[in-house]
C-alpha cells in the first residue's frame, strides 16, 4: 500500500507543485490523502461520496469526495474475507 500511496502522491506533486522541491511540497487540507482505518470513518465518508472506485491494487479502495471544486482522496485497505 505504501508504494501505491507514494505513486499517488507523486502524481499530485507533478500536477500541483509550482516548482518547489518535493521535500517542500504541501497539500492543502482539502487535497490531503486520507487513509481510513476505522470502519465507522469509512461508512461516514461513503454516505457523502461523489465516487467510489476500486483500483487495480487488489486490496485498496480509493474514494473521491468533492470539497468545493476539488476531489479529496481517501484510501481504505479492503480486508480479506
Amino acid at each position: 500500500m505504501v508504494e501505491y500511496l507514494e505513486e499517488q502522491f507523486q502524481g499530485m506533486y507533478e500536477y500541483l507543485s509550482n516548482g518547489e522541491r518535493v521535500e517542500e511540497f504541501l497539500l492543502l487540507s482539502h487535497q490531503a490523502m486520507i487513509i481510513l482505518e476505522v470502519e465507522e470513518e469509512f461508512a461516514k465518508i461513503i454516505q457523502n461520496s461523489m465516487d467510489i472506485e476500486e483500483i487495480d491494487e487488489p486490496l485498496i479502495m480509493r474514494i473521491g469526495v468533492r470539497h468545493w471544486n476539488e476531489i479529496q482522496l481517501h484510501y481504505k485497505i479492503i480486508e480479506n474475507t
